[in-house]
């Protein structure tokens, strides 16, 4: 189980850090979480997303809608920002452009980088599109996030996102259960969560909890068979 992110994804709290988050079933929470350690350890850290998330309202955390700013700021203390533009609705921050991302990410007052890669409207597993996930090829770290909650839920749209493409990747027909079997098969699929890798690759279970421990066990341990460009795998506690 993750008590540290730091000390599960082996980071150097003093080298800054560029990490990308993609999957499904708890993105946002493992990412605010490894902001709030960062901070924990004196680090400023950023969140931004390549595609849409919602703007936060809680985490103290500053929200910057200009790239430029972005370029510049010189926080006084550690903190956590968000950093995106303002969507068209006003309710959720869209990703910058390559070329800003890129100059945001050489502000030497920001410590570490985390940006969502993907979307998964909610749904604790998904099947990839070919435009995403997109990690931008600056990443040090991939990490990818699956939900244990998806065990044992009914394969539709209610639970999977982009059911039709995930029930054609699995080869298993609409409604049958998921299986601990049909998780590992969309990771390891060649156009599954792995699809894009980077210099290091993670996976973390959210909602990991005693009734799906063994299940968990069994994928942690066929990954690890099977799947040797994963460095690291490990479960995220449901929290009650």
């Amino acid at each position: 189980m993750i008590n540290s992110y730091f000390e599960f994804l082996g980071l150097d709290v003093d080298k800054k850090t560029i990490i990308t988050v993609i999957g499904s079933g708890g993105k946002t929470t493992v990412i605010s979480e490894m902001a709030q350690e960062a901070v924990k350890n004196g680090k400023t850290a950023l969140i931004m997303t390549t595609t849409k998330i919602y703007i936060p309202k809680d985490n103290n955390a500053l929200t910057i809608f200009n790239g430029i700013i972005l370029e510049e700021i010189r926080p006084k203390k550690p903190s956590i920002i968000y950093g995106g533009r303002l969507d068209s609705n006003f309710e959720k921050l869209t990703g910058f452009c390559n070329q800003d991302l890129n100059k945001i990410c050489q502000n030497p007052c920001i410590d570490f980088i985390f940006i969502e890669g993907d979307g998964s409207a909610g749904r604790p597993i998904k099947a990839h599109r070919d435009y995403e996930p997109v990690v931008p090829d600056y990443s040090d770290l991939l990490i990818a996030v699956m939900g244990l909650n998806a065990l044992n839920q009914e394969i539709n749209a209610k639970n999977v996102h982009r059911v039709n493409d995930f029930i054609h990747r699995i080869k298993k027909e609409m409604n049958r259960k998921i299986s601990s079997d049909d998780m590992v098969d969309i990771i390891i699929h060649s156009e599954g969560y792995f699809k894009i890798r980077c210099k290091k690759n993670y996976l973390i279970f959210n909602q990991l909890n005693e009734g799906n421990f063994q299940n968990f066990k069994y994928m942690k341990n066929r990954l690890l068979q099977e799947a040797v460009f994963i460095d690291g795998i490990e479960g995220r506690l449901e929290k009650k």
